[in-house]
C-alpha cells in the first residue's frame, strides 16, 4: 500500500509544481539571502562584511538552502523541491502512525485529510520550512511510538533548528511516554523510562550547546525577528 500512496503523492506533487510560481511568500527571500551568502563563505549575515544575525528563524533550512546553493541559483526552486519532498514523506509518516494506531482505513483517511487539504501543498510551494518542520515532527513521534527514543530526541532536535517551537516536541514526547504508557510490567517500565530520561537529557544538552553557539556567534539567545516584535520599545 506504501508504494501506491507513495505514486499518488508524487503524482500529487507533479500536478501542482505547474502552479508554483503562485504561492512563495516573501519571508522565505530572506532565507535565500541568508544561504547565499554562508554559500560564499561570508556567514550567517543579512549585508557582506556586515555583523553575525540571526534574522531567520529557520537555521536548519537556512542551511540546506547554503548546500543547495553549491548546485543551483535558483534557490527557490530547490526549497520548492525540499517543501514538496517533505509533504511526500510526511503524508506517508501519518499514513503509517494513524495505520499502528489503528488500521489501514485510518491510515488512508489521516494520509487523505493531509493530502487533500490545499494548505499542505500551498506550504510546500511557499518556499518556507514548514513543511520540513511537519516532516521532522511527525518523524520524531513515529520513532517515539516505536520506541527508538535517541533517535526521536535526535530527530526534534532538527525540528527545534529548524523551528524554535519543535523544542516543545521534546517536553511532549516525554511527557507521553513517561507518565501515560501503559505499564506491561514493573522492571520494564523502568528500563523504559530510563532511556526515555537518558534521550530527554542528551536533548537537553544539545538544545544547551545550540544556546551556546548563537550566543557565541549572534551575541544573543534570540532571533531579531523576538526583540524587533516583542521589544521593541526596549531593545535597540
Amino acid at each position: 500500500m506504501k508504494y501506491i500512496t507513495s505514486i499518488v503523492g508524487v503524482a500529487i506533487a507533479i500536478a501542482v509544481w505547474q502552479f508554483r510560481a503562485h504561492f512563495p511568500f516573501d519571508d522565505t527571500f530572506i532565507s535565500f539571502r541568508y544561504a547565499g551568502h554562508f554559500a560564499a563563505g561570508h556567514g550567517l549575515v543579512w549585508n557582506i562584511g556586515g555583523p553575525h544575525t540571526e534574522g531567520f528563524t529557520n537555521l536548519l533550512f537556512v542551511l540546506l538552502l547554503g548546500v543547495a546553493r553549491f548546485v543551483t541559483s535558483d534557490l527557490l526552486t530547490a526549497s520548492q523541491i525540499i517543501g514538496l519532498a517533505s509533504t511526500i514523506a510526511a503524508g506517508l509518516i501519518i499514513y503509517s502512525l494513524a495505520t499502528e494506531a489503528r488500521d489501514t482505513q485510518a491510515g488512508l483517511l489521516a494520509l487523505a485529510f493531509y493530502w487533500v487539504t490545499p494548505l499542505t501543498w500551498i506550504n510546500a510551494m511557499s518556499g518556507m520550512e514548514t513543511s520540513l518542520f511537519v516532516f521532522l515532527v511527525a518523524l520524531a513521534i513515529l520513532l517515539a511510538i516505536r520506541n527508538y527514543f535517541f533517535a526521536a530526541y535526535a530527530t526534534a532536535f532538527l525540528a527545534t533548528l529548524t523551528r524554535p517551537e519543535g523544542a516543545l516536541l521534546g517536553i511532549i514526547i516525554f511527557i507521553i511516554a513517561v507518565g501515560f504508557r501503559p505499564r506491561s510490567g514493573t522492571l520494564l517500565h523502568r528500563t523504559l523510562k530510563g532511556t526515555v530520561t537518558k534521550a530527554a537529557v542528551a536533548f537537553v544538552i544539545a538544545l544547551a550547546f545550540y544556546a551556546l553557539w548563537k550566543w557565541w556567534y549572534f551575541g544573543e539567545l534570540l532571533p531579531n525577528s523576538f526583540y524587533v516584535k516583542v521589544l521593541a520599545d526596549t531593545h535597540v
